[in-house]
C-alpha cells in the first residue's frame, strides 16, 4: 500500500512463482545506511526470510504449489507500529478445461469450452491461430484450417485480475487431435429396440467429433421434434414414452456446427406389437410406418419367419401346439436398420380335431403277426388303436406311446383292420378315417402239386397300392423267384418240380413313394411226392417194360422189397431209380403176381410206405 515493494504476479495457477519486481531504495539489504527486513510469505505470521539470508530479493522466487490464497508481507525495521507492507497472492486449481470440437464442412472446426472454471480460455490450434473466448454460451470459436488434415488444438483457462488484465497465463492446456475433411459424414439409425413398455435404445452411427440430434415424431414420420443432441456417441435410450400405444419414428440431423446448415437422415420407426391366441392360431397384428422398409420377419420362441413384405401388417400363425405358451417378436429391415418390437407372449390353445392317420403300414415283415406303423405326430400324448374282427364294430384295442404296434393276439383264421387315434394337448380326438388290413395270403395245392393263391386287397394308404409281387421262397427262405401281378388278388402256379418245401409272401408297393412297402403273412406248401408204378411187366428182352420199379418225386431216401407169394424175399432195393428184372439169384422167376413193400422219405422229412402187388407176364 505504502509502495515498498510490488511483486509480478498476485494471481495464477498452481504452481505460482511470484518474483519481486521493486523494493524501497535501502530496504531489506544490510549494512550502512539500509533497513534490514524480515519475509513472511504466507502470511501465517511466521519469517520465511530475512536480509541476513536474501542477499537480493529481487532475484528469490517465492513458489506456491498448494491452491489457496496467501499474503506476502514484507516488515522493515524501524516501522514501529505502523502495519508491515504487505499483497494478496490467490493460486487457483491448475485443472485441465473441458471443451468439444465439432467438425464442419470445408475444413472448418467449432471449439466449444464447456468449463466454466475460469475466467476466459485461450484457444491454439496447430497451424499457429490463437483466440480467446470467454466462459459460459460465448465460449466457442470457429476455424477454418487451409487443407484437409490432422490437427491438435489445445485450450487453456485464463485467470483476470482485479482490474480485468489477465493474470500469470500458467495454467495447464487441455489438448484433443482433429481431422479437417472437406465433406461432413451424415449420421444414421441402425437399430431401434422397444425394451420395455416406455424405453427404445436407439443405436446409430455417428463419425468422431461430428455434432448432430435426434428427433422423434409420435404416430407419424414428418411432425418431428429436436429430442436430444448427440456427440460422440453411438447410443441412447429415450424414456417416458408409451410402447404399447404408440409408435415413434425417429431420424438423425447433421449440424454443421460453424453454419447450422441441418441435413436430415432416413426416419426408422418403432413398431406396436399385438398377439392373440385365437382357436388354432395365434394372430399377430402390428402398427408402424411402412416408408423405408424393406422386409418383415417374426422371430417365434427365437426362431425366425422371414421374407415378409413391407406392406405386411399381420401374421396369423397356425403351426402351435395347444396349452404351449409362444413369444413372438416382430423385426422390420430397413436399408440400413433394423426395427424390433417389444416381445407378446400367448398361450395357445385350440378346439379343432387335429389332423387324422391316414398313412398306416400293417406288414408282417416276416413274422407271423402284423407289426403296424404311422406316421409321427407331434400333437400326441398315446395312440389309440381300435379292432375290428370279422368285419364286426370296432372296439378299443390298445393304446400306446409310440408309433409302432405289434399285435400279438393276431389270427390268421380272422379277418382283422385296424383303426388309430389320438388327443391333442387341448383333449380333441382325432378322426380314424382309414383303416388298415393287413394282407393275409391263403392257398391250396392240388394233387398235381400246383400252386393257387388269394389274397384280400391292402388297406391302410390313403392312395391305395399300385401293384403286388409275390416273392416264392425255399424252405429254408431263400429267394427263388418273384413275380409282379400288378393289381390282381390270386395267383397260380404249376409244380416247378425244383423244390418239395415251397413258401409265398405278398408286397404291396404303394402309390405313394414315400411310404414302404407292406408284406403280407408267409405260407407253406409241401409238395407230395406223387409214387406211381406199374402193375405188371414183361422182362423178355423187348426193352419195352422189362423191369419193375417205383417212379416219384423229392425222394430222398428209398428202400425197397419184393416178395414171391410164399413170402420168400427176391429183391430189395435201396434207391429209387434201382429196378428189378424179374430173376431171383440169376434165374427167372415163373409168371405170376408178387408183392413188394416201399419205405419212402421225401426231401421234406416225411416218411411214407407204398405196397402191392405186381405181375410178371410171360417172357413171349
Amino acid at each position: 500500500p505504502n509502495g515498498s515493494f510490488r511483486v509480478d504476479e498476485v494471481k495464477g495457477c498452481a504452481p505460482l512463482t511470484v518474483i519481486f519486481t521493486s523494493l524501497q531504495a535501502g530496504f531489506c539489504q544490510e549494512g550502512t545506511g539500509n533497513t534490514p527486513c524480515v519475509i513472511d510469505k504466507e502470511g501465517d505470521g511466521i519469517t520465511d526470510f530475512t536480509s541476513t539470508n536474501i542477499t537480493n530479493p529481487l532475484n528469490f522466487p517465492i513458489t506456491f504449489t498448494t491452491p489457496g490464497t496467501y499474503t506476502i508481507t514484507v516488515g522493515y525495521q524501524g516501522q514501529g507500529t505502523s502495519p508491515p507492507e504487505r499483497v494478496t497472492i490467490t493460486v487457483l486449481p491448475n485443472n485441465q478445461p473441458n471443451f468439444d470440437i465439432y467438425s464442419c464442412a470445408n475444413d472448418g472446426v467449432q471449439v466449444r469450452v464447456t468449463d466454466t472454471q475460469y475466467d476466459r480460455y485461450q484457444i491454439t490450434y496447430s497451424d499457429g491461430t490463437i483466440a480467446t473466448v470467454p466462459k459460459g454460451s460465448l465460449g466457442r470459436h470457429n476455424h477454418t484450417f487451409s487443407s484437409s488434415g490432422n490437427y491438435t488444438i489445445a485450450v487453456r483457462g485464463l485467470v483476470l485480475n482485479n482490474d480485468g488484465t489477465i493474470a500469470k497465463n500458467n495454467c495447464a492446456d487441455a489438448t484433443k487431435n482433429f481431422t479437417a475433411t472437406t465433406a461432413l459424414t451424415p449420421p444414421f439409425i441402425t437399430a431401434l429396440e422397444s425394451i420395455n413398455d416406455s424405453d427404445i435404445k436407439v443405436d446409430y452411427n455417428l463419425a468422431t467429433n461430428t455434432l448432430a440430434r435426434l428427433e422423434i415424431a409420435t404416430n407419424n414420420n414428418t411432425g418431428f421434434q429436436p429430442l436430444q443432441t448427440i456427440y460422440n456417441n453411438s447410443s441412447i435410450t429415450p424414456t417416458g414414452l408409451n410402447n404399447n400405444s404408440s409408435y415413434y419414428c425417429f431420424r438423425t440431423t447433421l449440424i454443421d456446427a460453424c453454419t447450422n446448415a441441418l441435413t436430415n437422415s432416413t426416419s426408422v420407426c418403432s413398431i406396436i406389437l399385438n398377439a392373440t391366441a385365437n382357436d388354432g392360431s395365434n394372430q399377430l397384428n402390428w402398427i408402424t410406418n411402412n416408408a423405408n422398409v424393406n422386409t418383415y420377419s417374426v422371430s417365434k420362441n427365437t426362431l425366425g419367419i422371414t421374407g415378409l413384405p413391407s406392406g405386411t401388417n399381420q401374421f396369423n400363425d397356425v403351426d402351435i401346439i395347444c396349452k404351449e405358451t409362444y413369444t413372438y417378436t416382430v423385426e422390420a429391415q430397413y436399408a440400413v436398420a433394423t426395427v424390433k418390437s417389444l416381445s407378446k407372449s400367448v398361450v395357445s390353445f385350440n378346439t379343432q380335431k387335429p389332423p387324422a392317420i391316414i398313412n398306416i403300414a400293417a406288414s408282417f415283415n416276416g413274422a407271423t403277426v402284423p407289426t403296424l406303423t404311422w406316421p409321427d405326430q407331434t400333437q400326441a400324448l398315446t395312440y389309440s388303436i381300435f379292432k375290428t374282427i370279422d368285419a364286426g364294430s370296432p372296439f378299443l384295442f390298445t393304446s400306446v406311446a409310440l408309433e409302432n404296434f405289434t399285435d400279438n393276439s393276431f389270427n390268421l383264421a380272422e379277418s382283422t383292420c385296424y383303426g388309430i387315434n389320438y388327443k391333442n394337448d387341448c383333449e380333441a380326438t382325432a378322426d380314424i378315417i382309414t383303416s388298415a388290413c393287413p394282407i393275409i395270403v391263403s392257398g391250396n395245392l392240388n394233387d398235381q402239386n400246383t400252386v393257387n393263391l388269394n389274397w384280400n386287397a391292402y388297406a391302410g394308404y390313403q392312395n391305395g397300392i399300385a401293384t403286388y409281387r409275390i416273392e416264392k421262397l425255399d424252405g429254408n427262405g431263400n429267394l427263388l423267384d418273384q413275380f409282379n401281378v400288378g393289381n390282381a388278388l390270386s395267383f397260380t402256379e404249376p409244380d416247378d418240380e425244383v423244390s418239395q418245401v415251397i413258401k409265398y409272401r405278398i408286397y404291396g408297393i404303394p402309390n405313394e413313394a414315400s411310404l414302404t412297402e407292406v408284406s403280407s403273412n408267409e405260407i407253406t406248401f409241401i409238395k407230395a411226392p406223387n409214387i406211381y408204378y406199374p402193375r405188371a411187366f414183361t422182362p423178355n428182352g423187348d426193352n419195352l417194360n422189362d423191369s419193375f420199379r417205383v417212379f416219384g418225386k423229392y425222394i430222398r431216401e428209398f428202400r425197397m422189397k419184393i416178395f414171391n407169394r410164399w413170402g420168400e424175399l427176391l429183391f430189395t432195393a435201396s434207391n429209387i431209380d434201382e429196378a428189378w428184372d424179374g430173376t431171383f439169384k440169376g434165374k427167372a422167376q415163373p409168371e405170376g403176381t408178387y408183392v413188394f413193400s416201399a419205405e419212402i422219405v421225401d426231401e421234406a422229412g416225411r416218411t411214407s410206405t407204398r405196397s402191392g402187388s405186381i405181375v410178371l407176364l410171360s417172357r413171349d
